[in-house]
């Protein structure tokens, strides 16, 4: 008899969420420019995760932060002073 194994991920393994003060965190940036840059389309779309709770994907975070050069220098700890 031959074994399979089967890789399940969780979704919650592929799919972590972020509240607002963590994306604030992450970001550097504040609550008002996210909504505004979300509103402009300049930052990933929230999800609903309840009635009156909204989340963001973070991969999706990440892929920004990644795309914008300096916050990925800030999260990396990569801004220096001038020498």
């Amino acid at each position: 008899m031959q074994t399979q194994t089967q890789h399940r991920s969780t979704p919650q393994a592929q799919e972590r969420l972020l509240r607002l003060d963590e994306v604030v965190a992450a970001t550097g940036l504040g609550r008002t420019s996210i909504y505004r840059k979300e509103r402009e389309e300049d930052f990933p779309q929230r999800v609903a995760i309840g009635l009156q709770a909204v989340a963001w994907r973070a991969d999706e975070v990440h892929a920004w932060i990644a795309a914008q050069p300096a916050l990925h220098e800030r999260a990396e700890g990569g801004c220096h002073a001038s020498e």
